[in-house]
Parts: structure tokens; sequence; C-alpha cells
């Protein structure tokens, strides 16, 4: 972080310490031996051994093929329209009456989680935020990031195929697929400091 952002990163080791969550603190030194390409005038940093920026569709071929070879079957095009314990766990209601039970249930609906009926309390209510990322040709580089580097203003994650993505945005209610200038500008203007 840099030096105007010390006390919001502060509060945040604060809160890491508190739930348990895993962080080595580094000197800007040690930073900048790791990621080069930073600015100097960062003030503080933190590693989290446990942090990952995963792609999402990845995700789910991979929790596909665990399903499928641990003899379980994918449903899909099935709207889920009620979710309530039961005996083994979870029941699953769909949309022509079928129920379905397990142990575990992964909710994957994004926005449409609201409409799901019985949702179990420790589930969050979802409402639409756009969140915007800039992609970026890191290809005529001199030193290219290769590590996901989280900041006061938002991330910047290098991808295995070359570009790196800037951003997000935290647009509460938006939900259109149009990205103005100044959103653009914004994500560049957060991640130039860094």
């Amino acid at each position: 972080t840099l030096h105007e952002n010390i006390r919001h990163f502060q509060k945040d080791l604060d809160a890491r310490a508190r739930h348990k969550v895993p962080y080595e603190q580094l000197s800007p030194k040690a930073l900048l031996s790791i990621e080069p390409s930073l600015s100097e005038e960062i003030a503080d940093a933190i590693f989290l051994p446990e942090v990952r920026w995963v792609t999402g569709h990845l995700v789910c071929k991979a929790l596909a093929k665990i399903i499928e070879n641990a003899s379980g079957q994918i449903i899909e095009g099935c709207e889920v329209t009620g979710i309530a314990p039961s005996s083994s766990g979870l029941g699953v209601t769909t949309c022509n009456g079928e129920r379905f039970e397990a142990e575990k249930l992964i909710l994957c609906t994004g926005l449409d989680a609201s409409l799901i009926k019985n949702l179990p309390d420790d589930v969050p209510q979802s409402r639409a935020v756009r969140g915007v990322n800039l992609v970026l040709d890191q290809s005529g580089l001199d030193r290219p990031l290769p590590h996901l580097i989280k900041h006061h203003g938002g991330n910047m994650c290098p991808r295995e195929i070359g570009p790196l993505i800037v951003g997000a945005t935290y647009e509460s209610g938006e939900t259109s697929l149009q990205v103005d200038t100044e959103v653009v500008e914004f994500l560049y203007r957060s991640a130039e400091p860094i």
C-alpha cells in the first residue's frame, strides 16, 4: 500500500488477524525484490498465501469432472426453486418438482440466487453489482508482472496466457455491459501509483 492508505491497510491487517487469515508482512524492499516493476513509493505490503484468482468456467469444469468421476450427475438447464434442510444435508427442489438431496451444495447462481426460495440464513442475498476490469497487453514490457497484486484501488492479475487484468470497479445496482470512458480512466488512475 502507499503511505496515504496506511490506516486502511492496518485495519485490513487487524481484520485478517482477528479472522486468523494467514499473511506474511513484507517490507517494501522485500516486495520490490519479488515484483521489481512496482512503485518505490509503496510503504507496506503483505503476501497472502491462500489467495488466488481463478477463472470461473475452469473451476466449474473441474468441479464437474470431480462429480462425474465420483459417479455423480450434472444436471443443466434445470431451475432451482427451493432449498431446504434434509436428513442428508440439503434438499433442492427444481421447477419441474424433482427433489435432490446432498450433503453439500455449491451455489453458482450469481445474481439469480435471490430468486431461490427458503435459502438458509447464512447464504447472503445477492444484489446487482458490476465489476469492470481492464485487460492490458504485457508483451512489450521489460518486466511484466508475474504475481497477483491486491492494492487499495483493486487488483492487478497476470494471466497465464499473457495479459494483465486490472480492476475492478464496484458499481452497486449497475448491470449494463456498456462501459464508459470514466470507468476506464478510473481503473488506470487507481493502478498507476502502484
